[in-house]
């Protein structure tokens, strides 16, 4: 089922992380003595009806009366008893924000606590934790929250003699009569599923939803996992970063956005031969997925001079050794898992010009010597199995590795290069033939190519029956550092310039 997105997350990207939630020192203060009401016991029940001293604006309605619920959801339109949550839309007499609604059961042992407040100390921690989400609202005074706090109850039917499955967690609502927000906390969280929601030992059958529904269908959240075993780690994840915590604006429906590109410059010139660097990072109440299209058309990545990563709402699209035809408008997408509407987009114009000329920079030029190595017998071994060492010098991997002893990068006045003692005359981005005499037993054409984006120059292989590698240096630190993999084995070299 396709979910709309209805407000923004400043930041969003869903945190896994080993803890175990929000310790119960960073719950607003709860119990009676600090002026909460304690639920009475019973079992799908809930307060009495709470008459508001601010109104709390959810959505386009502003509620003026409000009810806990045992079961984990605090409601506007009337007291929930249903015990079973509701993993679709619901209908707007269960309007609600539920931090856990599931079977919850009171009867024998738990604790529900809940107050309204306007107490400033109780407001400032609400503000903090709003503005650390929204830097947008960073100057915020709230006027009044509510909080509940579900303390170590656990799922129907509650034994008072019995060793139960225990789930602690706390939600707050605040406004500041214009605005609203939700905040929930979990600490503990260890059951799912009552037994008449087909739970067995607090798990399986229908499990708890977390959230938020007002009730038209369009303007709700399932924090993700709920309605699965999985909603059980959302006190090991975040949408804002912090391990447990979970904080939504529920004021009005805000479509997910793209925040940030790079470069900020739309229209791009790029030397062919070059490389093409896209970045755009958008927000949402989830992470959203970043997509590429070029002149309209999706892009599909097809060879190793193109790459596409999205991750944690940020996109990258890189171009390398770009061509007059790789011209045109690029385009960002972001789509967000809860929003059917309108996409975000952000465009590129990119011109294709004429060839940089072709140069290895100086620092990478002159006789170098090796100093040190990271890893390399390993590589060797990886690369050239039992036989690198052989019986004798003339075994493949020791002539490989007597030949990385030494590197040699030589400029000739006609512009080309000579490479140790191996390739006469190169010149980049051309392949040439290497014979299995100077190319260690196997024929191949090399390529030599440099990426200013980087500071990165390419040695590329292309054996006739072998897969294609690559020899990647970079000078880092006054050292040429040569770096290599074989079948998931990474070494690097680090020469030395001669004097």
């Amino acid at each position: 089922m396709t979910h709309q997105s209805f407000s923004l997350i400043f930041l969003i990207a869903l945190f896994p992380t080993s803890s175990s939630g929000i310790s119960l020192d960073r719950f607003l203060p709860y119990g009676t003595t600090h002026g909460d009401t304690e639920m009475e016991r019973g079992d799908d029940t809930g307060s009495p009806a709470l008459q508001l001293s601010v109104p709390f604006p959810f959505f386009d309605t502003l509620y003026s009366t409000l009810w806990v619920n045992v079961n984990g959801a605090i409601s506007f339109a009337k007291q929930i008893s249903k015990y079973t949550p509701v993993c679709g839309p619901v209908e707007r007499e269960y309007s609600s924000i539920a931090p856990f609604w599931a079977d919850a059961d009171i009867s024998y042992t738990g604790h529900i606590f809940y107050r309204q407040s306007t107490v400033p100390q109780s407001l400032e921690k609400a503000q903090e934790e709003i503005s650390s989400s929204f830097p947008n609202f960073a100057g915020i005074k709230l006027k009044w929250l509510l909080v509940a706090t579900w303390l170590n109850v656990t799922d129907s039917p509650d034994c008072s003699h019995c060793a139960q499955k225990r789930n602690t967690f706390q939600a707050i609502i605040t406004t500041d009569g214009r605005h609203s927000f939700a905040i929930f906390y979990y600490q503990n969280l260890m059951w799912t599923t009552g037994a008449d929601s087909g739970g067995t030992d607090g798990l399986g059958g229908t499990p708890a939803q977390a959230g938020f529904d007002f009730g038209d269908g369009t303007h709700r959240l399932m924090i993700p996992g709920s309605c699965s075993g999985d909603v059980l780690k959302i006190n090991e994840q975040s949408n804002v970063g912090d391990p447990g915590k979970w904080v939504f604006r529920v004021d009005r429906a805000v479509k997910p956005k793209i925040v940030d590109m790079t470069p900020d410059d739309v229209l791009l010139e790029i030397p062919e031969d070059d490389s093409l660097n896209l970045t755009c990072r958008a927000v949402g109440h989830t992470v959203p997925s970043i997509k590429w299209r070029v002149n309209g058309t999706d892009m599909n990545c097809m060879s190793p001079d193109c790459q596409q990563v999205s991750e944690n709402g940020t996109g990258t699209l890189t171009l390398e050794n770009v061509k007059r035809e790789n011209g045109g408008i690029y385009t960002c997408v972001a789509f967000d898992e809860y929003d059917s509407g309108t996409i975000p987009r952000k465009d590129w114009v990119v011109k294709i010009v004429g060839r940089k000329p072709k140069e290895i920079p100086q620092k990478f030029r002159g006789s170098w010597t090796l100093d040190h190595d990271i890893n390399f017998d390993a590589y060797l071994f990886a690369r050239y199995g039992e036989n690198w060492l052989g019986t004798g010098l003339a075994a493949i991997g020791v002539v490989a590795k007597l030949g990385m002893m030494n590197k040699k990068i030589l400029k000739n006045p006609d512009g080309s290069y000579d490479w140790d003692n191996l390739y006469y005359g190169m010149v980049l981005g051309e392949e040439f033939d290497c014979t299995s005499i100077n190319c260690i037993g196997e024929d191949k054409r090399i390529v030599f190519r440099y990426l200013p984006a980087n500071e990165t120059l390419i040695e590329t292989h292309k054996p006739y029956f072998k897969p294609v590698f690559d020899y990647k240096y970079t000078v880092d630190d006054g050292l040429l550092v040569m770096r290599m993999e074989w079948d998931n084995v990474k070494a690097k070299l680090f020469y030395r310039k001669k004097a």
